[in-house]
């Protein structure tokens, strides 16, 4: 009986101790702490593993900015509907392919570039589906190993990569690919950080909830995974930590270089498959409230050699929406819904272009 006592009194204290850390976070950190579950599973493309989103899934984001809801269908995607490899010969397919901000963290799943350039080419009759294969995280190693291996069986006729400031970092940090010389070469099959660990927490009801309303489980989750981020950038030598913005990154000339060949791979990879490359220099904040562009370093690295059919430059993005709304200011400094809209209008711009030419 006094060791059940005691057991009972040992429970209540844990109890009383996430309870009381729950709301001193709650009331105290609201501004700064975001609930924003990554839910990711491995993935085999070819000879590679990496992330996808979990298939099927619903789930809520939250910070001081708003609630957002995210609906991945069964291939993985941000989109309401499944899609299988075969189209239709008069529907346009086009592919999204990049990071959070193409997946469309901090705004609604009509929101994203995506779902309202969809909208734009079908109000001007263009019979057209655009597949959002955004996963939050991906470099540009892992959007050539996804695009090579698996995008190009949907057969896209255009695919759009959003080239994020951080993709410097996460290129190096999957170490996927390397640089021998002036080449590009395979350095690893498998790059799936946290995966493991969320196909066994996600098991549990409880978890998952737990992802979307504490945020004492969010500030331990994410102190946890910064710990194992840090480390995998200390293994890999690189001199920065993986964010979903960027933060001020020394970008040296190897990164560059392999962003570079990177972007250069997937352009050919678009020729190859009759695909038109459209490519996004997404806005980037840094750590002193300034919004740069993401692309300057990698576009100078060899300005003669083309990586896309048509480019959205950052500074078109700067002079078009007003600067205090290009980016989500105080939640987690992703893209705004205003800034996914111009993005949205320029692609349906140059697409409805593109169709006239045909």
């Amino acid at each position: 009986m006094l060791f059940l006592k005691k057991i009972s009194i040992l429970f209540l204290s844990v109890v009383f101790s996430l309870a009381l850390g729950e709301v001193y976070l709650r009331y105290c950190f609201k501004e700064s702490i975001v609930l924003f579950p990554r839910y990711q599973t491995s993935a085999r493309y070819g000879e590679f593993l990496i992330r996808k989103n979990i298939p099927n899934s619903n789930y809520y984001h939250t910070s001081v900015e708003g609630q957002w809801h995210f609906m991945i269908n069964s291939n993985g995607f941000r989109n309401n509907h499944d899609y299988d490899y075969k189209k239709t010969v008069d529907t346009l397919r086009i592919l999204s392919i990049g990071d959070s901000h193409t997946l469309g963290y901090e705004v609604s799943q009509e929101e994203t570039f995506s779902s309202q350039m969809e909208m734009m080419l079908a109000k001007d009759s263009i019979p057209n589906i655009v597949l959002n294969a955004g996963v939050s995280g991906f470099g540009t190693a892992e959007e050539l190993v996804y695009l090579e291996n698996e995008g190009i069986k949907y057969k896209p006729d255009f695919v759009i990569l959003g080239f994020c400031r951080n993709d410097f970092d996460d290129n190096l940090k999957s170490d996927l690919f390397g640089l021998v010389g002036d080449s590009l070469h395979i350095h690893n099959r498998e790059y799936i950080p946290g995966v493991n660990i969320q196909d066994f927490i996600y098991r549990f009801s409880v978890v998952k909830w737990l992802s979307e309303n504490s945020y004492l489980y969010s500030y331990t989750f994410n102190a946890v995974w910064n710990f194992f981020k840090n480390a995998l950038r200390d293994k890999t030598h690189s001199d920065t930590k993986e964010y979903a913005i960027s933060i001020n990154q020394n970008i040296n000339d190897y990164q560059k270089t392999l962003s570079f060949k990177l972007l250069s791979a997937i352009y050919h990879i678009c020729k190859k498959n009759n695909i038109s490359l459209i490519v996004i220099d997404l806005p980037s904040w840094e750590l002193n409230n300034q919004i740069i562009s993401s692309m300057d370093e990698v576009l100078m690295t060899n300005p003669r050699t083309p990586l896309y059919d048509y480019f959205i430059n950052y500074k078109e993005i700067k002079e078009s929406v007003k600067a205090n709304e290009i980016v989500h200011m105080r939640g987690h400094h992703h893209i705004s819904n205003m800034t996914h809209r111009f993005i949205a209008e320029r692609c349906a711009k140059y697409i409805k272009s593109k169709m006239k030419d045909k």
